[in-house]
């Protein structure tokens, strides 16, 4: 397991949500110095939450359900248009249609033309060898 899956995971892990991971983040806290210190950090600071008599606001309940909705409606997939849809969809098929109306092409035989034959020159310098048609 690597790190970014071991924080990936950690938390639902640590609130035993996740029983399957159980053993590859226990092995992985064993050899991982950065994830242990993670890990013995928030075990710390949970511990101290919970030690103390923590006092919400009045209005902690609603503030927290507020952000959790934007960052929810921050996180969805884009919303496309029912037109902007429907023209994709009419575009594609478009296309479809066309490419299957265009006749086919069939390659025609080229003809036959005589071979060349090439006659090679030499000469005393750069470039020592040049190939000539020879009639």
């Amino acid at each position: 397991m690597r790190c970014q899956e071991f924080l990936t995971h950690y938390s639902a892990w640590r609130d035993g949500l996740e029983p399957e991971h159980a053993f590859e983040m226990e092995q992985h806290l064993e050899v991982c110095f950065d994830c242990q210190a993670h890990h013995e950090a928030l075990h710390h600071g949970v511990s101290l939450l919970f030690e103390s008599e923590v006092e919400l606001s009045p209005d902690f309940a609603e503030r927290l359900e507020q952000r959790l909705r934007r960052s929810a409606a921050e996180h969805q997939a884009p919303h496309i248009s029912p037109l902007a849809a429907s023209a994709m969809a009419l575009l594609g098929a478009l296309v479809v249609a066309f490419a299957a109306r265009r006749p086919s092409v069939t390659p025609v035989a080229a003809e036959a033309q005589p071979p060349v034959m090439a006659q090679p020159v030499s000469y005393a310098a750069p470039p020592f060898v040049v190939f000539t048609a020879k009639p």
